[in-house]
């Protein structure tokens, strides 16, 4: 019997150290697939703008100019979250153009947003997956977050 209760002691000791491990590396494991979603539109929007020789991609609220930012007036630090979904978004632009396959693109990290800083796309999450994620390994994604 008192083998019994020390493997069971011993389980949930091994249970508690280990499932907020599993929660973190899934939380990260969605931030990775979201940047790789943004790197990719990224790409294609670059070579959008070079092909077609201009500055201007999607409409209204979804607008990227670049060089200036996001939406039908510009701004550096605005964020949108349904830019990669909405039927006036970006992806859908870059789908109608022959640029990327899918129409639209869902995000996993749930309250993230896509900014655009007039340069580059970049996913915006909340402070508190922002901070585990940058404290759980050496990431060369850091560039993509804000």
């Amino acid at each position: 019997m008192i083998e019994l209760i020390i493997v069971l002691a011993i389980m949930g000791i091994l249970g508690a150290v280990l499932v907020p491990s599993f929660i973190n590396m899934r939380n990260n494991a969605k931030i990775t697939g979201d940047i790789t979603t943004i790197k990719t539109v990224q790409r294609a929007m670059d070579v959008y703008f070079i092909d077609l020789d201009t500055d201007k991609i999607g409409t209204g609220s979804n607008l990227i100019t670049k060089g200036e930012g996001l939406g039908a007036t510009p701004s550096k630090t605005a964020t949108s979250s349904n830019l990669l979904t909405d039927s006036t978004g970006i992806i859908k632009a870059l789908h109608d153009a022959g640029y990327m396959d899918t129409t639209q693109q869902n995000l996993q990290v749930s309250n993230a947003g896509i900014g655009y800083d007039g340069n580059h796309l970049f996913l915006e999450i909340p402070n508190k997956l922002l901070d585990k994620y940058n404290d759980s390994a050496k990431n060369k994604d850091q560039g993509w977050l804000k």
